[in-house]
């Protein structure tokens, strides 16, 4: 993720959100910060981090598919496909 090609994706969506641009830049300087501290700001730093990766999860194509996997397992329409490959990644039906 030190490619800077990567970072122009990833930011890309920040250049009319000005605001969100700077709440995002000052997240970033707090885990530099943290991690600026040594060993023990590493804790919080992997915090903050861990909280961002979650938070995002919603946003993406992996929340989604999870939905419709979990609505269909509740409704029971469930495909024989869809339940192996749960079975496969741990789900417990």
């Amino acid at each position: 993720m030190l490619e800077a090609d990567n970072w122009r994706i990833a930011l890309e969506i920040y250049k009319r959100h000005s605001t969100a641009a700077l709440l995002l830049a000052h997240q970033l300087m707090a885990v530099k910060q943290c991690l600026q501290r040594g060993s023990e700001g590493i804790p919080d730093a992997i915090s903050g981090l861990n909280f961002a990766l979650e938070s995002l999860f919603p946003y993406t194509e992996f929340y989604k598919v999870s939905q419709k996997l979990y609505m269909r397992r509740l409704e029971g329409t469930l495909k024989g496909n869809d339940e192996e490959k749960l079975r496969q990644l741990g789900v417990k039906l």
